[in-house]
């Protein structure tokens, strides 16, 4: 946006921004790496090789990075998701079986909170025949010096603190 009032979309090398008498922008790149499939009404990169990298320098970590710098004092994605039918804001399918789906590291790693009356922050489930080493959920805190607990459960409410079940069994309350 420009001190008048106006705004403008910038290209830079191989790439040209054009308008049509419509007021359609059209963006395109000389190298061919973008494409538009007007049946399917999206753009995508056009080979296995391209990478898309936001606002950093040099080749992105995978498929996608997203770099933003101190200076910005902007979040890094936001996802505001209003559809309200039995739709996933962010789903994530993975086939590796030694690598991790979801990757999270920081002074506060994940936050999950429930905001809509009948739901839950957290669900872990497996339905499969499980024969290796792992539980379902696994806590680990690993330094040797370290003073604070593993888990720790607030319940402010009257509802039960913990409840476990056998089956559909109450065993513990």
């Amino acid at each position: 946006l420009t001190d008048t009032g106006l705004s403008y979309i910038r290209a830079g090398n191989n790439i040209s921004v054009t308008s049509g008498s419509n007021g359609q922008i059209f963006i395109e790149e000389s190298n061919e790496k973008w494409t538009r499939n007007a049946s399917a009404g999206r753009v995508y990169l056009t080979d296995t090789d391209d990478r898309l990298h936001i606002g950093g320098s040099g080749a992105p970590g995978g498929k996608m990075e997203i770099t933003v710098s101190d200076t910005e004092n902007i979040d890094g994605l936001l996802i505001d998701f209003n559809e309200t039918g039995a739709k996933t804001a962010l789903e994530i399918d993975s086939e590796s079986t030694s690598g991790i789906a979801l990757k999270s590291q920081g002074f506060k790693a994940g936050y999950f909170k429930q905001d809509i009356s009948n739901g839950y922050a957290g669900y872990f489930t497996r339905n499969i025949a499980e024969s290796g080493n792992n539980p379902l959920v696994d806590i680990l805190d690993d330094h040797t010096s370290n003073t604070q607990p593993a888990l720790q459960i607030r319940q402010d409410g009257s509802g039960d603190i913990l409840r476990m079940r056998d089956g559909s069994d109450i065993i513990h309350q």
